[in-house]
């Protein structure tokens, strides 16, 4: 009985122990669209998750 009310009061805690900002820098090197250009027309091909769809 004693454990269960003990780990009911540190349940019931939301103490923040540490804070901060976290900082990606990169590059994407493998993504999900093509592009195309041919005189006066623009293509891409992007990944919509099932296939490559294409637009103009």
């Amino acid at each position: 009985m004693f454990l269960l009310l003990t780990a009911a009061s540190f349940a019931s805690e939301n103490k923040v122990i540490g804070s901060g900002t976290i900082t990606f820098v990169g590059t994407i090197v493998e993504g999900n669209c093509e592009m195309e250009t041919n005189k006066n027309t623009f293509k891409t091909k992007c990944w919509n998750g099932v296939e490559m769809e294409e637009s103009r």
